[in-house]
């Protein structure tokens, strides 16, 4: 018989057909090799897969270092279901043999489990009744030809009292279950905002808007909003123009109905920093702080202020806070590796990459791939660019890795290809490989350029670049950073 499209295994579904892993209805991003890693063990659940057998299924070819490929396809495997090499839930390790998948597989057809009573059949079931209905019981008890007529008058009284009961039970229910919804979206939105992964802003728009149109005066949907609405226009998906007054009218929107939301305040500081209004936004983001000094994306705006000030001990502690605040957070663990890096420190950085790369290994791994390129590892640092979808990132990297391993015409192909891109940070991501190339002047005529336009000017944070320190001895640098 043909196996099954879709393999069920706790919350987890293999979706064979659209070669995608969900949990819970929801879709956790996989790489390829992972994938049918995964898929190749569930297809003989309980048995040992030999690594000869996995090796064969996913590199018939055999062109690249397989042990070591294999060795991360299952790393990154057991990272996406949570799973830990020591105590495995799900792929056990066979020493020097192979895996074997230790779940227990779901039939998809197995019955759900039996429904609560229906109100058709309330009177008759355990749930407790009100107290009218012993009262009702007890009046039948030796009851008289004389006395049926008031019996029959208690049971048609304490009837109607469980229908009034049954109605009050349907919409308390009715309230729980949108209350329910309402939440179950607002969660979705969040998750979908943190992990940031392509499509995924706009996923979590949608369901903030879910959860608006269930409960329109929900201050945390509306504050969500406007997170969302600032990520989009940071990113560049909208416009400064389109995006800002969105910012400013959902955070208002959720500080209106609620103004001890810290998480409006620290949106609409943004928005009116980025007007211009830096007093106003100061004062949002001290109300923020006061009204939720742990609240992870507070410590995230708290460490992004110290680190634009080049503050970088107090940015880092900021960060290290908001990671313990929100230890599954991709962002917050990301964030600090990049202020690590920043700061020099590149054997943290390095670490705490790889710890935020556990969290999501489908992210790519920037911070560390340029740890490896400044410590000259740039064979290590080509292998972990396997796999990245093609843009500025990979463009990036490889024009610098490539150099460093004398491939000039393959760098030079990926500047071209880097420079033709019109995102806000291209011309420091251009002046970054000159730099790394030593060819200054080239360098600072890209940093200059940007600089013409305040609004695309190089931020402090990108100053910060350790890639960029070859220019800090020339005249023109500081002369750079004063227009900062």
């Amino acid at each position: 018989m043909d196996a099954p499209a879709d393999i069920h295994f706790d919350g987890w579904t293999l979706r064979r057909q659209l070669r995608e892993l969900l949990l819970d209805g929801v879709r956790v991003p996989l790489q390829e090799k992972p994938l049918h890693v995964l898929e190749v063990l569930l297809s003989a659940p309980g048995e040992l897969v030999t690594r000869e057998h996995l090796i064969a299924q996913l590199w018939p070819k055999r062109i690249v270092e397989f042990d070591t490929a294999l060795n991360a396809a299952v790393r990154r495997l057991r990272a996406a279901l949570g799973d830990e090499a020591e105590t495995p839930r799900y792929i056990e390790t066979v020493p020097r043999q192979g895996y074997r998948f230790i779940g227990t597989i779901r039939d998809a057809r197995e019955p759900a489990e039996e429904a609560a009573p229906s109100e058709a059949t309330i009177g008759s079931v355990s749930p407790p009744l009100p107290d009218v209905l012993p009262s009702s019981r007890r009046a039948w008890r030796g009851v008289t030809r004389a006395g049926v007529v008031t019996a029959a008058a208690a049971v048609i009284a304490s009837v109607g009292l469980v229908a009034v009961w049954i109605r009050h039970n349907s919409t308390e229910r009715a309230a729980r279950n949108e209350n329910a919804l309402v939440s179950e979206a607002i969660e979705r939105a969040r998750f979908f905002t943190q992990r940031r992964q392509a499509g995924d802003l706009e996923r979590a728009r949608s369901e903030f808007g879910r959860a608006l149109s269930l409960e329109p005066n929900q201050a945390k949907a509306w504050a969500g909003l406007a997170s969302v609405y600032w990520l989009e226009t940071a990113s560049g998906v909208r416009t400064r123009e389109s995006g800002l007054p969105k910012v400013r009218d959902a955070a208002q929107r959720a500080l209106e109905l609620d103004p001890k939301v810290a998480e409006a305040h620290i949106r609409l500081a943004l928005y009116l920093c980025s007007t211009g209004q830096r007093k106003a936004a100061l004062e949002h983001r001290k109300l923020a702080a006061a009204i939720d000094p742990n609240d992870p994306l507070v410590l995230n705006i708290l460490a992004s202020m110290a680190a634009d000030e080049g503050r970088w001990d107090e940015a880092i502690a900021y960060q290290q806070r908001a990671v313990v605040a929100d230890p599954l957070s991709v962002a917050a663990a990301q964030n600090l590796a990049s202020f690590l890096f920043f700061d020099g420190r590149i054997a943290e950085a390095k670490k705490q990459a790889a710890r935020a790369f556990e969290l999501d290994p489908a992210q790519p791994d920037e911070i560390g791939v340029l740890a490896e390129i400044l410590e000259g590892h740039f064979e290590q640092s080509l292998q972990m660019v396997e796999g990245w979808p093609d843009g500025n990132e990979r463009n990036h990297v490889l024009a610098l890795i490539y150099h460093g391993l004398g491939r000039d015409a393959e760098a030079s192909q990926r500047l071209e290809s880097l420079k033709t891109s019109k995102t806000w940070d291209n011309n420091v991501l251009v002046a970054e490989v000159y730099s790394f190339w030593g060819e200054v002047d080239e360098a600072f005529r890209w940093l200059e350029n940007s600089g013409s336009d305040r609004a695309n000017a190089p931020q402090p944070l990108q100053l910060a670049s350790p890639l960029l320190k070859p220019l800090h001895g020339d005249a023109r640098w500081a002369r750079l950073a004063q227009v900062r």
